[in-house]
């Protein structure tokens, strides 16, 4: 079990890692994965809170995982609403609708 955990944390570290690169290759990447601009902005990370504002024009379901992929929250919000929220110190993917997903860790 602590090799599982141990494999979890580096995969998810290497993954994390691409957010460190360059602001044009980054873009290029959300270009190739579909992502709108207006997305991007959307989750902000201040200490342990969480905010998430929908920038679409349509209700959107917001689902938080960990790093084991266990579901940890999930949010539905209508367009232009935002919730606010806090999680314990850690390593979270955000997924939008199966649209689109952040990676964002918590300290």
């Amino acid at each position: 079990m602590r090799r599982i955990f141990t494999l979890a944390i580096i995969t998810l570290h290497f993954a994390l890692a691409s957010l460190a690169m360059e602001p044009e290759v980054r873009m290029i990447q959300q270009q190739h994965q579909a992502i709108e601009a207006n997305d991007a902005d959307c989750i902000t990370v201040s200490n342990q809170t969480v905010t998430i504002t929908n920038n679409t024009s349509d209700t959107c379901t917001f689902s938080i995982y960990c790093v084991t992929g266990q579901a940890v929250k999930t949010i539905r919000l209508g367009a232009g609403n935002h919730a606010s929220f806090e999680l314990p110190k850690g390593f979270y993917v955000i997924k939008c609708n199966n649209d689109w997903s952040r990676k964002i860790i918590v300290r």
